[in-house]
Parts: structure tokens; C-alpha cells; sequence
């Protein structure tokens, strides 16, 4: 794994430049600035969030009038299409069966027990 060796100010290009050993251990730590930046950012844009949840709870308590229908939901829909699947399953099972069954011939065969 790649070595921290430390920081080393470079006045040219304005900022503090990282020193390693090799270039994964670079490319480790910037990614892990990366993820730490953005997991701030979310946290700071968290409290806006709530304020939206706040709304919408608002705003269902006013729709608290007749219920109507509902729509099938995706899941709903999956689970009848799920049926049908396997009711053509079985259809073509039942039928690959009488097939095979239909179309075999029917051999006896007579053998000498006693030698």
C-alpha cells in the first residue's frame, strides 16, 4: 500500500502538494477528500430536506377527504404478471408432456428368465 511520506508547501502552485511513495496511495486519499466533501455537502443540504417532508405531511392531512380507487401499483402489477408466467409454465409443461407421452411408442419386452 501506498506510504504517506507528508505535506510539502509548493508556493508556485499555491496550495500544499502531497507526498507519497506511489501513486495509489494518492489517489486513495483524494478519493477519501472526495467522499468526506460530499457527505458535508449532504449534511448541509439535510435541513432542507425536512423542511420539504414538513410540507408534504402538511399537505397530506389537507387531502384527508373521500378515499377513491387505487391504482394498481407496480408491485400489484408484478405479482400478476407473475401468475401468468407461471400459469404459462405449467400450460407448456402439461403440454411437452401429452406430447411426449402421444408420440412414444409403446415396446414390451419379453425375456427368458430361466436361462
Amino acid at each position: 500500500a501506498g506510504e504517506i511520506t507528508g505535506w510539502r508547501s509548493m508556493p508556485a502552485a499555491g496550495d500544499e502538494v502531497l507526498v507519497v511513495r506511489d501513486e495509489t496511495g494518492a489517489r486513495r486519499l483524494v478519493e477519501s477528500r472526495e467522499v468526506r466533501r460530499r457527505m458535508e455537502e449532504e449534511e448541509d443540504a439535510s435541513p432542507r430536506s425536512s423542511e420539504k417532508d414538513d410540507k408534504n405531511a402538511e399537505n397530506e392531512q389537507d387531502n384527508s377527504g373521500p378515499k377513491r380507487r387505487r391504482r394498481p401499483t407496480n408491485r400489484m402489477m408484478g405479482k400478476k404478471k407473475i401468475a401468468q408466467r407461471l400459469e404459462e409454465a405449467e400450460e407448456r409443461r402439461a403440454a411437452e408432456h401429452r406430447h411426449l407421452h402421444e408420440c412414444s411408442l409403446r415396446v414390451v419386452a419379453k425375456a427368458d428368465t430361466n436361462g
